[in-house]
């Protein structure tokens, strides 16, 4: 779901991007992955507000979902940008 909403960002297809990403966060709510990649989507696209409040809005720490999530390694959150770190 991930893969096929980046894709469809990428070709321009905004808007269906997002509702793909809003579904996926939906059926997977404690996926961090997931939350990254729309925040990403939503940051590139210049929607700086609404990427902050879907991140505030994460349920958990993120140093303790970062212990539990085996897909990423290192989480960093910087003012403008982050990196990921994959195994």
């Amino acid at each position: 779901m991930l893969t096929a909403a980046e894709c469809m960002a990428k070709d321009g297809r905004t808007k269906e991007a997002e509702a793909l990403f809003e579904k996926a966060m939906e059926r997977y709510p404690d996926s961090l992955n997931g939350l990254i990649r729309y925040i990403r989507f939503l940051w590139e696209g210049g929607r700086y507000e609404l990427a902050a409040k879907r991140l505030k809005g994460w349920k958990y720490p993120i140093d303790a979902v970062k212990r539990q999530d085996n897909a990423i390694k290192l989480i960093r959150l910087n003012t403008l940008s982050w990196s990921m770190g994959r195994y």
